[in-house]
């Protein structure tokens, strides 16, 4: 598939990976709404299924990937590992979705 404008062979190589590195980035958001979502279940404040939507609603237009990050660290305990993988990921994310083009 040719993108328009970008008939360069190497364009499109370049706006091809940076598309999947940001759908990697929104699966990345996707996962620590979940979390927040199953942690709002196992400590009971949200049970139903209106209130899982609510905060689910809530938790989508508030939230930065940044501030979904403290709040799953706030919730949670998080393996050191883990944590070195998630604040790396967030600053690509962030390099790519605000600087990587201009």
């Amino acid at each position: 598939m040719q993108v328009v404008g970008f008939e360069n062979p190497e364009h499109q190589e370049i706006c091809t990976q940076f598309g999947l590195a940001a759908f990697l980035g929104q699966v990345l958001e996707s996962v620590l709404v979940m979390i927040l979502l199953g942690n709002g279940k196992v400590q009971g404040t949200a049970t139903t299924a209106e209130e899982l939507n609510e905060l689910e609603t809530t938790l989508k237009k508030k939230g930065t990937l940044g501030s979904l990050v403290k709040q799953v660290r706030a919730k949670c305990a998080v393996p050191a590992n883990t944590e070195l993988l998630i604040t790396a990921a967030v600053e690509k994310r962030n390099f790519l979705i605000h600087h990587f083009f201009p």
